[in-house]
């Protein structure tokens, strides 16, 4: 019989090749989309760059959003999985009061 922490592991390992799947077909797309389209034609184009332009300097890089964000979520979920331990450990059964039922 499959336990619970190999079901988690496939359902997991399918979870994330789906979503490398979609960000590999996402950036194709936009590489594809970019190469069509005449960017210095697009009107609200030219106001990003002046925005960009005026702002750039107080303006965090992408790369450095994703990346403290990406710390942060994992942060959060090394405290939410200290706390669900913590919880389970008042509330489940002592090993001698286990033996003792």
């Amino acid at each position: 019989m499959t336990t619970y922490s190999e079901l988690t592991q496939q359902f997991g390992d399918q979870y994330v090749a789906a979503v490398k799947r979609t960000g590999d077909a996402v950036a194709d797309g936009v590489t594809r989309l970019t190469s069509l389209v005449d960017l210095d034609k697009v009107p609200f184009v030219a106001d990003i760059a002046k925005t960009v332009t005026a702002f750039g300097a107080t303006l965090p890089q992408p790369a450095d959003i994703v990346e403290a964000n990406f710390a942060l979520a994992e942060r959060v979920v090394v405290a939410q999985r200290d706390f669900a331990t913590r919880v389970l450990g008042k509330v489940e059964p002592k090993a001698e009061d286990k033996s003792a039922g």
